[in-house]
């Protein structure tokens, strides 16, 4: 059987068995809400009468019902009827009710909010922890491993261990930053000649060397650059 029809069996069983509690215990609770279902079992006569009737050797709170059809002469005793289009009525209520319920219900696909595919700092070690955890079925510390390791949000973290749960892929580790080391060691090295330039300079402009020494000791310095 296919998944669509075995969900209207089973909202068809469950309207069935809500009916028959809704039109039974209602019954017994207020029995003149029979009364309501007189456009089906009396169509041609003004109204459906219920009167309940107790005996006096019932047990207390026992009674039977008598229902007729108002100005209908003959028309008998209609309490069974009334009971069949009351169950009628409740059931065609909760059937269309589910299946409404199920169709604006019905779960839709959940974006994660780290789309797969995302790079994430992840690093080999932690992620291998992390896949140990989920092969145990230890979700919440997968989720704090993977917090812990990338500061991603509660969120994002359970969207990736759920993700990685289904395909280990699904978040590639993202490659390290490069640091600007040598660059930033370059840049030391070159401080002292770069101050001796601007003495230099300043030297030169307090005329206290030549504009050829000061040409020649500027040379030499970017020479070592």
């Amino acid at each position: 059987m296919s998944a669509p029809a075995s969900q209207v069996r089973g909202k068809a069983i469950a309207a069935l068995i809500i009916a028959l509690m809704l039109a039974g215990f209602g019954t017994l609770v207020y029995p003149r809400g029979l009364e309501t279902m007189d456009w089906i079992v009396c169509p041609g006569a003004p109204r459906l009468e219920v009167r309940p009737v107790q005996y006096s050797y019932h047990g207390p709170g026992e009674f039977t019902l008598n229902s007729t059809c108002s100005g209908a002469a003959g028309s008998g005793d209609r309490t069974f009827p009334a009971l069949g289009a009351m169950f009628a009525h409740w059931f065609v209520i909760v059937f269309v009710g589910a299946t409404l319920w199920g169709a604006s219900g019905s779960p839709r696909e959940r974006r994660p909010a780290l789309p797969p595919g995302t790079p994430i700092r992840l690093d080999p070690e932690t992620r291998a922890r992390v896949m140990e955890l989920l092969r145990s079925m230890k979700l919440i510390q997968a989720i704090k491993e993977i917090r812990t390791a990338t500061g991603l949000g509660l969120k994002e973290s359970k969207d990736v261990a759920e993700a990685l749960m289904k395909d280990p892929d699904a978040y590639p580790s993202a490659e390290p930053q490069p640091q600007p080391v040598a660059a930033a060691a370059q840049e030391d090295e070159d401080a002292p000649s770069l101050a001796k330039l601007r003495e230099l300079k300043r030297m030169r402009d307090d005329g206290l060397i030549t504009t050829g020494e000061y040409e020649a000791k500027k040379a030499e310095l970017l020479a070592r650059m």
